[in-house]
């Protein structure tokens, strides 16, 4: 019987919990002001500029439930690295690091979700945690690349 663990950053957006790889992880910061940009899809909220560096934000409430992320000084941006690049995860609060172990046996361990973004929805004690798939999240149509509108994005204090 072999074991395989998953290391993952739990996070939370509205009522649902949000995994992230731990290996994924650069830093965890406070959330700040951005533009937002018509590009890459109704889940990106926007863009910031993060060390000197431009990164796409991706917002967490968008991709487990359908709901935008009201920007608020309370919220965090998770800096992540993905194949492509790195991004900025918008979430609402930071809850807790985990190592979940899934037994070879266990084939129901985690179920698949038809959403590209989510990599797989597994269980850690009665909460379902959504893993995001960043890869998915920041693949860009060609559509959408080379037109960013960039505007203010309204904060929770005004």
């Amino acid at each position: 019987m072999k074991a395989t663990s998953v290391s993952l950053l739990l996070c939370s957006s509205g009522k649902h919990a949000i995994g992230v790889p731990l290996e994924q992880i650069v830093e965890v910061v406070p959330a700040f002001s951005m533009k937002t940009a018509s590009v890459g899809g109704d889940h990106i909220a926007g863009l910031i500029n993060f060390k000197g560096n431009v990164l796409a934000v991706i917002d967490g409430g968008i991709c487990v439930q359908g709901a935008p992320t009201v920007l608020h000084p309370r919220h965090k941006f998770i800096i992540v690295r993905s194949a492509t690049g790195h991004a900025a995860l918008l979430v609402e609060d930071v809850n807790d690091l985990v190592m979940i172990k899934i037994e070879d046996e266990e084939e129901n361990a985690f179920i698949s979700c038809s959403d590209h973004r989510i990599q797989r929805i597994m269980m850690h004690g009665s909460d379902m945690v959504f893993v995001l798939d960043l890869d998915a999240c920041l693949s860009t149509p060609e559509e959408h690349s080379a037109q960013t509108i960039l505007r203010p994005v309204p904060t929770a204090e005004g």
